[in-house]
């Protein structure tokens, strides 16, 4: 998996990567999507270039998002901005952009103000080359659109339909924007809140699965045996042995796996979740997979305002791989879900995590794990005691925090993590403690998540679990730069004891330590992350969504496309006469003379 995430990387990379000129990344642009690229595309190009982008041509994720947006009238898109913004019961603020500043509706809450401010500093690095728009900003952990299977398809469909490659395209966004989107006012509102509110339910089979096809398993089967593998569900993205994850985005795919019902907070009894079947332009830093939501990146992450930054010092050093304690690291809050009596808690992907790594917590208790025969060049599974498997594996994980509970069930928690260890939390500890270990557990919570490019930067290698995804997503490659794991927990030890090594069993020789790739893995993460997910292509991938959005507002959308031509005496490429209705490209100003 290692050898084959190597060769998925550097195929992936050759198409993604820095175009030679803006004529070559137009030319990628209508390859990948079947239409020009909007306007402005050359203002965007040179920013990237200057940002020293290395991904320039794969923003599928953007194209993933938008598209079904393609089968919605512009005007309509426009109206319902204006309806998930006026009335602040719907749990969506307002971003601004008009002629090239970009502002924070007035009726927002003030604990949201923070937020809204960092994503308005960094539009306002590039707003003067987009047209005016309003955005609807979901300033809640959780995702908010599902929309059902037959309605998408269709939707999509459209997207696929009005695609084309014609090279007649008028390359200006209309004059006449600003006019076209409602005024967002802090006064009363007789608009009724959008959304369901469903938080503390069961979700998946009315939100999480709903776009899936009709006859997906995850549409006509549901997996009560709870205390038994669904391995037919884990089988599609599992290697051969089923002990490894070996697909990581499929793993995400919620349509295989009924299963994913029990074994998420999301799923089981979300914090939050207020939630619509039809589609509405929300943008969000995080969804699973089959939401709609538009992502973006966090503006957290983006101002490095909270604590899960990657910023070693003389106390808290990141030292070499070779030199940290080889142990497996988790500290976090209990807040993926919501528990409220239920016992959903034990469903819980950082409870059941936390509860394998627990010391004490499974007394005559096995586990299989494979290891190489004793006889022979194959592998086997051996079930080794649980308490044996968490001494020879060893693992410091611990709750900072029991929260989203109310009792009995918060006192059931603390006494199931107490009894299992020192104590029910533990005391936080810095971020920058962290780089003392060399494998770091990232695990999802109730919403987007700083941590894991954080982890990345460092010199540990990072283990992860989870089915939330980011705008980053399409860019890390499992066993290349992390290493992945099963939500249902099952590959947690085989993939450990295949780094760490173990000791040789009754039925099993030595499994030799893998540390050298460890490493690897470890360094190539730490590089990728430098490169690709830097402040500066948060910046790229915002300008660039930013241009998609504002011309599938637009009421000419389908006359609009950036055309490039050869700038034939510098041998470079610049465009024509792009940009807003009141603005003009660098090369039309030198032409006209302005």
């Amino acid at each position: 998996m290692i050898g084959n995430a190597q060769s998925l990387h550097q195929s992936w990379l050759k198409k993604a990567q820095a175009a030679e000129s803006l004529s070559d990344a137009v030319s990628q642009y209508r390859i990948r999507y079947h239409r020009p690229p909007p306007p402005m595309f050359d203002q965007w190009y040179q920013w990237a270039k200057n940002k020293k982008t290395l991904i320039m041509n794969d923003f599928d994720q953007i194209h993933e998002d938008l598209l079904p947006f393609w089968g919605m009238a512009p005007q309509e898109i426009r109206q319902q901005t204006w309806d998930l913004i006026v009335n602040p019961a719907n749990e969506v603020a307002g971003i601004s952009i008009r002629g090239g500043r970009a502002s924070i509706a007035s009726n927002i809450p003030s604990e949201h103000k923070r937020m809204l401010d960092g994503l308005v500093n960094m539009v306002a690095k590039f707003a003067e080359y987009l047209p005016d728009m309003d955005l609807a900003i979901n300033v809640l952990e959780s995702p908010r659109v599902a929309v059902p299977y037959s309605t998408l398809r269709v939707m999509r469909d459209m997207g696929l339909r009005n695609a084309d490659d014609r090279n007649t395209k008028d390359s200006s966004f209309s004059g006449d924007r600003g006019g076209q989107w409602q005024t967002i006012t802090d006064g009363p509102v007789e608009n009724p809140p959008i959304f369901q509110d469903n938080a503390g339910n069961q979700v998946f089979s009315e939100w999480g699965s709903v776009s899936c096809p009709t006859m997906s398993p995850s549409r006509l089967q549901r997996n009560w045996d709870l205390a038994r593998l669904c391995t037919s569900c884990a089988a599609p993205h599992s290697d051969k042995s089923g002990a490894f994850l070996s697909n990581w985005t499929l793993s995400q795919d919620p349509c295989h796996q009924p299963d994913l019902a029990s074994l998420h907070g999301l799923y089981v009894s979300p914090p939050s979740f207020r939630v619509h079947h039809n589609l509405l332009p929300v943008f969000s830093n995080s969804k699973a997979k089959g939401f709609q939501d538009i992502l973006y990146p966090s503006i957290e992450e983006y101002a490095a305002n909270g604590e899960a930054i990657h910023a070693p010092t003389d106390e808290h050093p990141d030292p070499p791989f070779a030199e940290k304690e080889s142990t497996l690291f988790f500290r976090g809050a209990a807040s993926e879900g919501i528990s409220t009596g239920n016992n959903a808690w034990r469903s819980f992907l950082r409870q059941r995590f936390l509860h394998l790594l627990s010391p004490g917590a499974h007394t005559g208790t096995t586990s299989p794990i494979l290891l190489p025969a004793r006889n022979s060049e194959s592998f086997i599974f051996s079930n080794i005691p649980d308490d044996t498997l968490r001494a020879l594996l060893p693992a410091n994980a611990k709750f900072t925090e029991i929260a989203n509970c109310i009792d009995p069930d918060c006192i059931l928690e603390r006494v199931q993590f107490e009894s299992a260890s020192e104590g029910a939390t533990s005391p936080p500890v810095s971020f920058q403690d962290f780089w003392k270990y060399k494998y770091l557990l990232d695990l999802d919570g109730s919403g987007h998540n700083t941590r894991f490019t954080a982890f990345l930067r460092s010199h540990s290698l990072v283990f992860k679990a989870g089915i939330l995804r980011e705008w980053w997503s399409n860019r890390v490659t499992a066993w290349k730069h992390f290493v992945p794991l099963d939500v249902r927990g099952h590959s947690l030890f085989p993939t450990l004891a295949y780094f760490h090594g173990f000791p040789e069993t009754q039925d099993s020789k030595e499994f030799p330590p893998h540390e050298d790739a460890a490493q690897r893995i470890a360094e190539e993460g730490k590089r990728w992350a430098d490169r690709v997910l830097r402040k500066e292509d948060m910046e790229v991938y915002m300008f660039r969504l930013l241009l998609e959005w504002g011309r599938m507002t637009d009421d000419r959308r389908d006359e609009l496309g950036f055309g490039a031509r050869e700038k034939w005496w510098e041998g470079t490429h610049v465009g024509i006469g792009q940009g807003r209705g009141d603005k003009k490209s660098t090369l039309a100003k030198f032409i006209g003379g302005g």
